[in-house]
């Protein structure tokens, strides 16, 4: 029986890693191959024609073997050394700081497209969401806001080794040196909360701490059938995206091939205006403690809302 994985080419498990958790995400995947005649045309397409080549050798009916999957792993390797050169070497990296890579790769081409003409949606836009950052003057109460754009968000490992608690840990409010432009104040405390949702929420957690960020945790962090965002979300959250709960049980009809069953937790919004989305949770082993860091990332269902 023909094996349907990815080979390791190498020291390549990182990027088998990432290769294989984008592309079990049919929003994601769906975004690349339906707007397959709007970027392949472009000689600047390298990294969307390499996840649609990778995704295809995957289907039972492919035809691909493993040494046809090994180039496609090495035209991999080389459309990603344009944006680092020390992707094309053979050392084991930094997952999260290749998914953070790609997913950059990937909106520069999608920028490209744009400034020729073509109306083209980045797969990115599935993973993106806002942050805003409030500050609150503790002399007069005086408030002001920034928004900021993200596609993933780093978790601090919490006591209680949840990820509802990591999350409200990464969410805690402080307090910070700012000047206020009403009563000149110094003061203010600073509260982060979720400005918009994405589809796909991606969590990075930070397994290294204690002094000097050297100690490695390995401790297992328990993750729930639901994670609620209620308490964590603006007032008035925009959604970028909305499903039934029955969404994350059902497959994108038009995206060929089976999604492995691994993991999915359901993410709700605050209550009357209940959304879902589907939460891709990351976990790291790597050996470098200065960064932060990601190995491998588990997803099991997810469907896109036309």
């Amino acid at each position: 029986m023909e094996l349907l994985g990815l080979p390791n080419i190498g020291n390549t498990c990182f990027l088998n890693a990432i290769l294989q958790c984008l592309l079990v995400l049919p929003s994601f995947l769906k975004k690349i191959l339906h707007q397959e005649q709007l970027w392949s045309s472009s000689p600047f397409s390298n990294l969307l024609r390499c996840l649609s080549d990778v995704y295809r050798s995957s289907l039972p009916d492919s035809g691909a073997n493993q040494a046809s999957k090994a180039d496609l792993m090495w035209k991999v390797k080389y459309s990603l050394s344009g944006y680092d050169l020390k992707y094309l070497g053979d050392t084991q990296q930094d997952a999260h700081e290749l998914l953070v890579n790609m997913l950059c790769q990937l909106k520069e081409e999608g920028m490209i497209l744009k400034t020729l003409g073509v109306s083209y949606t980045c797969p990115v836009s599935q993973l993106e969401f806002q942050l805003v950052s409030v500050r609150t003057c503790t002399s007069c109460g005086r408030e002001s806001s920034t928004r900021e754009d993200y596609n993933h968000l780093s978790l601090d490992f919490s006591p209680e080794r949840t990820l509802q608690s990591s999350l409200a840990l990464t969410f805690k409010g402080e307090k910070v040196e700012f000047k206020c432009e009403g009563c000149k104040g110094l003061h203010a405390t600073k509260v982060e909360l979720f400005h918009t949702l994405p589809l796909v929420l991606v969590l990075h957690l930070k397994r290294f701490g204690g002094p000097g960020g050297l100690e490695k945790l390995e401790a297992p962090l328990l993750f729930p059938s639901e994670l609620r965002l209620s308490t964590l979300c603006g007032d008035m959250v925009p959604h970028l995206h909305s499903a039934s709960p029955q969404a994350l049980t059902n497959l994108a009809p038009s995206i060929q091939g089976s999604i492995p069953q691994t993991l999915t937790s359901q993410v709700s919004s605050p209550a009357g205006e209940a959304k879902d989305s589907t939460l891709c949770c990351s976990d790291s082993n790597d050996q470098e403690p200065e960064k932060v860091l990601l190995t491998a990332s588990v997803v099991r269902r997810e469907r896109e809302i036309e």
